[in-house]
């Protein structure tokens, strides 16, 4: 039997090219705990994907990001590089999801237009370092093409992803 993992380790979920207009709008543990994904900021003012991260592939190469990228900010909320250290102390502070047995963990993903659909892939930093990722095995995914479904809008979509096969 497996144990049921905390979900400190730091997930990563992209697109081909990380063009997307989705995010990880929550994490639902084993444990009952549902945990947001970094940097997201649930509020009533404005649009949601003002208040979670964003990242490019652009800003990768350039560096002017981590791993869990940027807050694109508005309505008086001001845009920021999420701190991945920062992050990880906000989950413990607020309650962190665990896997269920079989190394599985459920993300709804907030898919804000066509071209924020799948298919996705998962990484995470086993030791919680940003900087080695290991893959994930999706085991449901979202549909999409290339990363485009044109009836895709303004829903949280489930995707399961699992540490073991």
């Amino acid at each position: 039997m497996v144990k049921p993992l905390s979900i400190l380790p730091v997930f990563s979920v992209f697109l081909p090219q990380v063009l997307s207009h989705s995010f990880i709008i929550a994490l639902d543990g084993a444990n009952g705990v549902q945990s947001s994904g970094f940097g997201t900021r649930l509020t009533t003012r404005g649009q949601v994907h003002q208040y979670t991260g964003i990242i490019t592939d652009k800003e990768i190469k350039a560096g002017t990001v981590g791993p869990c990228g940027k807050i694109f900010g508005g309505d008086n909320f001001p845009p920021f590089v999420i701190d991945p250290h920062a992050e990880l102390a906000r989950a413990e502070a607020n309650g962190v999801s665990t896997v269920h047995k079989d190394g599985s963990i459920v993300m709804g993903v907030f898919v804000h237009n066509p071209d924020g659909s799948g298919p996705f892939k998962c990484d995470y930093s086993p030791d919680a370092s940003l900087s080695k990722f290991e893959p994930m095995n999706i085991t449901v995914q979202i549909e999409g093409v290339d990363g485009v479904n044109p009836a895709a809008e303004n829903y949280v979509y489930p995707l399961t992803a699992a540490f073991f096969p």
